[in-house]
């Protein structure tokens, strides 16, 4: 139905009693302008009806000044005021939902609510793009709304919601019936979480380059040599469940050390290259990370040992996207790293029976990734700088072959990152948001491996390692090197 009035000066039109059938549409329009009122005594909208004041001829503002309604009892309807429009409504009943193009205060002014399920949100779907903040948004569509002016007394309150846009997910605020925000809660924007997963994949990657010394070049007891080279594989999967991001990597590392003096203090350098696959809920990615490395190590008389590496790497992160605006556009972008990190362990071991023996080992790293931002669209993603402080503590126990020919060993540690925390701001031109992630926490790690000497100057070394708990899990891990002495 539509009711359009014509004339040159205001006028009334009175309606009595208004009923529809389901999925019912009405559209008033006030031709001319000249401020004609329509007063409407009882409505009652069957479910899916639409009431629209609308603006039909573009450069006038043909919408109805005055609309009047007593009383509307509504079954899931929905009430649309476009721009310099205005609805008085005395009571309403049942379930209603208004829909206002923009935040003109007071556009709407509500008698006495009784709706147990009133509801008011923007028909226009810039609104949250052009919030200056989530609060700020909300507060200017609530003030749309006059609500309960004859009074709260046994009166319903409210709720704003804001559909999903660029910057958030859908917001939804109640009020009470005096017109008090009393709650707020937001969804998680689908695009802003995709893109969030892209910057933190380098945090996921940076997590596979962590190091120990079996991991790195085996047990150095089985060598009486000064000097050394050796090359390892490094290879697994981590997996970040609040990202529903999973890595699968594959890292090679090349060596030399030496001792250049008899105070058992071995240098060295490392080059690795590291080859990451990622998956994750709306894309994936390839990442490459190049990193240097110089390390030294002291080996004691009595099975003491300490081992101190520094690194630089360059993480390089090349993602995509699928569509992530229902619409055909997908994210294709880059970014570049710096990531630095200082690690020190130390460990004792001590000889038992039957050739058994346990160690204790502690180790603590300090890393640091730089910043790097990438745009999608109107928005611009910045990872903020990062860094982290990674405690292990555990133990290793086996059992030694003869003739040091190797050994064979179980490990176990705990872990624990004292930092840990991302911070990714999201902004456009009218505001920003920062997405926080803590990749901290405290995880279990577990091991298996070996050490065999194949010849008096060389010797294989391998493990096995999964961990447990945390932001990030590792379901697997394996470790192979081998090391020729000189």
């Amino acid at each position: 139905m539509f009711i359009q009035a014509y004339g040159k000066e205001a006028s009334d039109l009175e309606i009595g009693k208004l009923t529809t059938e389901e999925n019912s549409n009405i559209r008033i329009n006030d031709t001319e302008g000249w401020g004609t009122a329509i007063h409407i005594t009882d409505a009652e909208f069957k479910s899916g009806t639409t009431f629209s004041n609308i603006n039909r001829d573009e450069g006038l503002e043909p919408v109805f000044k005055t609309v009047d309604f007593k009383n509307i009892n509504a079954a899931d309807s929905t009430i649309v005021n476009q721009a310099n429009g205005k609805i008085n409504i005395g009571k309403p009943t049942g379930s209603n939902i208004l829909s206002v193009e923009d935040t003109a205060e007071n556009q709407i002014s509500i008698g006495k609510n009784m709706s147990t399920n009133f509801t008011l949100v923007s028909s226009d779907s810039s609104h949250g793009n052009s919030m200056s903040s989530v609060d700020q948004g909300v507060a200017d569509l609530a003030a749309t709304v006059d609500l309960n002016t004859n009074g709260a007394e046994d009166a319903e309150g409210m709720k704003v919601v804001i559909g999903a846009n660029d910057m958030t997910g859908r917001i939804e605020a109640v009020y009470d019936a005096k017109g008090n925000k009393i709650s707020q809660t937001e969804d998680v924007n689908e695009t802003n979480r995709t893109l969030t997963a892209v910057a933190n994949l380098l945090v996921v990657a940076w997590r596979a380059e962590l190091n120990d010394l079996y991991k790195r070049m085996g047990d150095l007891r089985a060598t009486p040599y000064k000097s050394g080279a050796w090359v390892r594989y490094n290879g697994g999967k981590l997996k970040w469940s609040d990202g529903d991001l999973e890595n699968a990597f594959h890292m090679i590392q090349v060596g030399i050390d030496t001792l250049p003096t008899e105070n058992n203090i071995r240098f060295g350098t490392a080059f690795s290259y590291t080859k990451g696959d990622a998956d994750f809920n709306g894309g994936s990615a390839d990442l490459d990370t190049y990193s240097l490395a110089l390390y030294g190590t002291w080996l004691g008389d009595k099975g003491q040992y300490v081992d101190v590496i520094g690194r630089v790497a360059s993480i390089k992160n090349d993602a995509n996207a699928r569509s992530l605006t229902g619409q055909g556009k997908a994210y294709d972008g880059k970014m570049d790293n710096t990531g630095l990190s200082l690690s020190a362990e130390a460990g004792w071991r001590f000889a038992l029976p039957y050739n058994l023996f346990i160690e204790p080992q502690v180790e603590a790293t300090y890393s640091y990734i730089d910043s790097d931002s990438f745009r999608y669209g109107d928005r611009k993603y910045e990872l903020q700088s990062t860094d982290s402080f990674i405690a292990r503590a555990g133990f290793m126990a086996g059992i030694q072959c003869p003739d040091n020919k190797g050994n064979v060993y179980v490990r176990a540690s705990v872990v624990h990152d004292f930092l840990g925390e991302t911070d990714v701001k999201v902004s456009n031109a009218h505001m920003s948001r920062t997405v926080s992630n803590d990749f901290g926490g405290t995880w279990g790690e577990f091991g298996i491996g070996a050490n065999v000497s194949v010849s008096d100057n060389t010797y294989v070394y391998a493990d096995v390692e999964h961990t447990t708990g945390g932001e990030i899990e590792e379901p697997w891990r394996v470790n192979f090197g081998v090391r020729y002495n000189f």
